[in-house]
This record gives structure tokens, C-alpha cells and sequence, in this order.
């Protein structure tokens, strides 16, 4: 469940960001956004980081 929180949150980041037109604070968001989504793909979708590994 901490993976879908931090999700919507980074998410309501970007579209703040966006709609602000800040273009760093969107590329800035992106890498949080990574990082979210990484975490949780390497809990539970490995296979998504590295198929065929």
C-alpha cells in the first residue's frame, strides 16, 4: 500500500509541476517518480526490471 501512496502522491507532484509549466520541477518529479516506481517493480515485478534475467 506504500508504493500506491507515494505513487499518487509524486503523481499529484507532476501534475502540479505541469500545469505550473515548471519545467525542472517536472524533470525533478521524474526522478522521484523513478524512484517509486522502481522500489515497488523490484518488491514485486522484478521481471520488469531485467526480463529475461
Amino acid at each position: 500500500m506504500a508504493y500506491a501512496q507515494a505513487m499518487v502522491a509524486v503523481g499529484q507532484r507532476a501534475i502540479e509541476a505541469a500545469e505550473a509549466r515548471d519545467e525542472m520541477g517536472v524533470f525533478d518529479v521524474g526522478a522521484d517518480m523513478y524512484a517509486v516506481c522502481t522500489g515497488c517493480h523490484s518488491t514485486y515485478a522484478l521481471e520488469t526490471l531485467r526480463p529475461g534475467a
